[in-house]
């Protein structure tokens, strides 16, 4: 049996997303969301379109984003922002700010060949520009703020 060999790119992958999820409690999950409606918590997951904003769900057809609040699972704990582009067009997005002089991390893109396309916790890369982001067709991105 050979299939692990085979897509040992996959593989790979697999076993360091395995990794960032044991190690942020962020992606440790006991109960649902907490989110910018309740009114009374810190939301701990805020959902945005390609603008950083919030989005008109009448209109969001192929781009899904949103940040996860690390604060709000933990003091300390990193943000997280997860966009997927299922256009077949490129999407150049905007990036929601960070505060506290965060700077946004690549953790993945899909998009990218193994082994670039995911980062071991604890060696992701700044992104050299803050703002934007170009999320390539059929891909997904995940951005840490630290």
């Amino acid at each position: 049996w050979n299939l692990a060999q085979i897509n040992s790119g996959l593989v790979r992958f697999t076993k360091i997303l395995i990794a960032w999820r044991r190690s942020h409690t962020v992606f440790s999950r006991t109960k649902f969301f907490t989110s910018a409606y309740d009114k009374d918590t810190v939301p701990e997951i805020v959902w945005y379109d390609i603008n950083a904003k919030n989005p008109d769900w009448s209109k969001q057809k192929r781009f899904l984003a949103f940040k996860l609040n690390g604060a709000a699972s933990r003091p300390g704990e990193n943000d997280f922002y997860i966009a997927t582009n299922t256009d077949i067009y490129d999407l150049t997005i905007n990036l929601p700010a960070l505060t506290e002089g965060r700077k946004w991390h690549l953790v993945a893109d899909t998009s990218l060949q193994s082994p670039e396309d995911i980062f071991e916790p604890g060696s992701e890369e700044e992104l050299r520009e803050q703002r934007r982001y170009v999320l390539l067709s059929g891909a997904t991105v995940v951005l840490m703020g630290k």
